[in-house]
């Protein structure tokens, strides 16, 4: 270690280990592998976006249009068990994978598939969620032109 004005500077953190320079090989060799890193990230990122957004538009084409209508959520139909747990554990992959994807540093559309799973779940309080935000005029906006373009009606919501 070598000590300059009071502070310890070691070799080893200035040069690298072979206590060199490094050479042009040994950059190329790092930024062909930051490429890499970086395609792949951008294709996380992608196939995340094309993933929540076709499963966000696939649910919101299957929404009744007078599904928001009333005070309180209309009776649906009954399915069988395996098909509750199915359905309930998708969402919470979901949910989990979006709240991942939701970290900083992570790319992906991690609020998006946070959505999609909580439209999925069975749990209290889930319509009025749903209903709060899409009676928001701008999400009301973008989701009935998804519906509009599937040759679905505008989603309906009671007077305010």
């Amino acid at each position: 270690m070598m000590r300059e004005a009071g502070l310890r500077i070691r070799k080893s953190a200035v040069f690298p280990v072979t206590g060199g320079v490094r050479g042009a090989s040994n950059l190329q060799e790092e930024a062909d592998v930051d490429t890499g890193e970086w395609m792949a990230v951008a294709g996380v990122s992608v196939a995340t976006l094309v993933l929540s957004i076709g499963l966000a538009g696939w649910l919101l084409v299957r929404i009744p249009p007078d599904y928001f209508k009333g005070e309180k959520r209309r009776a649906t139909k009954k399915r069988p068990l395996w098909m509750k747990i199915l359905k309930n554990a998708g969402g919470v992959v979901l949910v989990l994978i979006g709240l991942v994807l939701s970290v900083p540093g992570v790319p992906g559309q991690g609020l998006l598939l946070v959505l999609c799973g909580l439209m999925l779940l069975d749990i209290p309080g889930k319509y009025k969620l749903e209903r709060k935000i899409l009676s928001l005029r701008p999400i009301r906006a973008a989701a009935n032109k998804i519906r509009a373009w599937r040759g679905r009606p505008p989603l309906q919501f009671p007077a305010a």
